[in-house]
């Protein structure tokens, strides 16, 4: 696929988006960034609340507990982290600074962040690229899966 491609190796954001409609230009006044609390959460979440800052808008912040089993979607609460994990989201919460809510949840990741962008009515989904080079993983990759799933446009960093 060329999109599962170009989100993968483009060297800039992109942009992707199926609900794309002629008239004016989309208003982005809630954004959503998932974090998996990896090395480019940092980067991700930087550019998301960038963006958030020049838009005006709020910038929501959810995170799938690893330990989900394959539950639906659902909020959690913070017992049900690591200390490790704990402490990597303590640094996402400062870098909010009160622009948005740190949601925990467990369950199917694309699940969960599908479901959020819904309940959240998010004009604009967030997150990282995956680094795979096998081309299967590609195009079964997280931003591929969400940039069809996700009820709002994906900019994948």
């Amino acid at each position: 696929s060329v999109t599962a491609e170009v989100l993968c190796s483009a060297p800039c954001p992109v942009l992707v988006s199926l609900y794309e409609e002629r008239g004016p230009a989309p208003l982005f006044r809630s954004i959503l960034c998932p974090v998996k609390l990896s090395d480019s959460t940092d980067a991700t979440l930087d550019w998301a609340l960038r963006f958030a800052r020049a838009f005006g808008a709020t910038c929501d912040v959810v995170h799938v507990a690893a330990n989900s089993n394959g539950e639906g979607p659902r909020r959690i609460t913070e017992d049900r982290l690591t200390y490790a994990d704990r402490e990597a989201l303590d640094a996402v919460k400062d870098k909010l600074d009160g622009l948005g809510q740190l949601i925990l949840a467990a369950g199917s990741v694309a699940s969960v962040i599908a479901a959020a962008s819904v309940d959240l009515k998010s004009n604009l989904l967030v997150m990282g690229r995956s680094r795979s080079r096998d081309e299967v993983a590609r195009v079964h990759s997280l931003p591929f899966t969400l940039a069809r799933r996700a009820a709002c446009p994906v900019v994948v960093i």
